[in-house]
């Protein structure tokens, strides 16, 4: 993950940083979050997240024991440590989303058949019924 930051100052942004949105069309500026950045600062790449939810798949990243459901929520729903699972068309969807000014992002996975997908965008809307909705068409073959 070699094009992933956490820049804690708006002066580790690096200069072409891209610009965020909120929903009215106006540009944000980028949140760097000081010691809060593990709760939203990560700056990352479609590449470089598609490496990530390769590792959480493969099970060789540290921590992807995080992904085992530990409690029952809600309905067919459980959580894992920082991870929601969530019974979706007969497939167990495993997810993570977060928003910070201007930009948004979502990580699903169906770890039974090993399919992973990540949206990232520079505006301040919701991604997760666009990834789910992409990620049950790979497990549905569609």
């Amino acid at each position: 993950m070699s094009q992933s930051t956490v820049p804690l100052v708006t002066a580790d942004l690096p200069p072409d940083a891209p610009t965020g949105w909120d929903a009215r069309g106006r540009a944000e500026q980028a949140w760097t979050m000081g010691a809060y950045a593990p709760a939203g600062g990560v700056r990352s790449t479609p590449d470089d997240m598609a490496r990530y939810a390769q590792a959480l798949l493969d099970g060789a990243v540290p921590g992807s024991t995080a992904l085992t459901p530990r409690w029952d929520a809600v309905g067919q729903s459980t959580v894992g440590y920082g991870w929601f699972i969530d019974r979706i068309d007969g497939v167990d969807v495993t997810w993570h989303n977060g928003a910070t000014g201007g930009f948004a992002s979502m990580l699903a996975l169906d770890r039974a058949c090993e399919a992973a997908v990540v949206v990232l965008a520079n505006t301040a809307v919701a991604l997760d019924d666009i990834a789910i909705s992409l990620l049950l068409d790979a497990a549905h073959g569609r």
